[in-house]
């Protein structure tokens, strides 16, 4: 098989555009959210002038258009702003996750858990005394989400260029930065509650984001010192555990050695994939997207999908 040959004009190429923009008269919810998504993939295109990436297919559908989609467009849009937001939080737990277990490897034996809390702690107050001694509710309503940063905390923290202790900061912000997004707007509140409910021990940023309101005048070091032991550290011992006993894979970063936390290895956070690569070679296969960005059928697809 051959995808880059497909010929245009052929019934081959039109029986593919149908399939994934969903025109028969059967159409399931996961179809309408698919045609949804390929839209909001043109809408990309028009707008960038060139063939997307899934990168930037992820900011451009972050915020807001300057102009209004049609609802269902919206809808979706605002399915994969909360997809990031969610991607965006397990960075930041990733990142605090690397620098515990950094801390952790600076000694041959190790560290217990709660000399790992009370070096977050100092740690933070040595690097910003000031925000350190903040409470939560003040850094987090103090942060413009519209703003801040987002693309550069989301580098550094994914980028291998500095040590963990010294992103540790932009992942305490991007945490405070996501809670904040999630105050200030009702409709991405829903979105993410909506989409990622609350299931047994599964964590996501709903879960986690409910346990940082429930500690809202805590002292910001502290209450990162609190969420490292209490939420990632105990969390990846758990989920490693589960792995080893149901699939019989090692993923344990630490051991416990009578009581101590000995380094196994280093973490570098990482993003997830969304399907965004190959839904994006689909529309070039079928001519919709060209390396500048909507073809002719592009355009006329995407005035019909609007």
């Amino acid at each position: 098989m051959v995808p880059s040959a497909i010929p245009d004009p052929s019934d081959e190429r039109a029986m593919y555009e149908d399939t994934l923009f969903a025109a028969g008269p059967q159409k399931l919810a996961t179809d309408k959210s698919r045609r949804a998504s390929l839209s909001l993939i043109l809408d990309v295109a028009a707008r960038d002038g060139g063939k997307p990436t899934p990168e930037s297919v992820r900011w451009a559908l972050f915020d807001p258009p300057e102009y209004a989609l049609a609802p269902e467009l919206e809808g979706q849009r605002l399915l994969w702003e909360a997809y990031q937001c969610q991607d965006l939080f397990q960075v930041a737990a990733a990142g605090l996750l690397a620098w515990a277990i950094s801390i952790m490897g600076e000694t041959d034996d190790g560290r217990t858990l709660a000399e790992v809390q009370g070096a977050v702690v100092d740690r933070l107050t040595d690097a910003e005394e000031e925000r350190a001694t903040m409470s939560w509710s003040e850094i987090r309503d103090g942060i413009d989400p519209v703003e801040f940063g987002w693309r550069e905390a989301w580098t550094r923290l994914t980028g291998k260029r500095g040590s963990p202790e010294e992103k540790a900061w932009d992942a305490v912000s991007l945490i405070a930065a996501l809670n904040r997004r999630a105050v200030a707007r009702d409709d991405l509140r829903r979105a993410i509650t909506t989409a990622l409910p609350i299931n047994g021990h599964a964590r996501s940023i709903v879960t986690e984001l409910r346990w940082f309101d429930r500690n809202p005048d805590m002292a910001v070091a502290n209450l990162i010192g609190d969420y490292v032991g209490q939420r990632i550290v105990l969390r990846h011992s758990w989920v490693a555990m589960q792995k080893l006993r149901r699939q019989r894979d090692y993923t344990f970063l630490f051991e416990v050695r009578d009581g101590r936390l000995i380094c196994l290895s280093s973490y570098q956070p990482v993003a997830t994939t969304p399907r965004l690569g190959p839904a994006i070679q689909f529309l070039e296969d079928v001519h919709l997207v060209a390396s500048d960005g909507l073809t002719t059928r592009g355009r006329a697809l995407q005035g019909t999908n609007q």
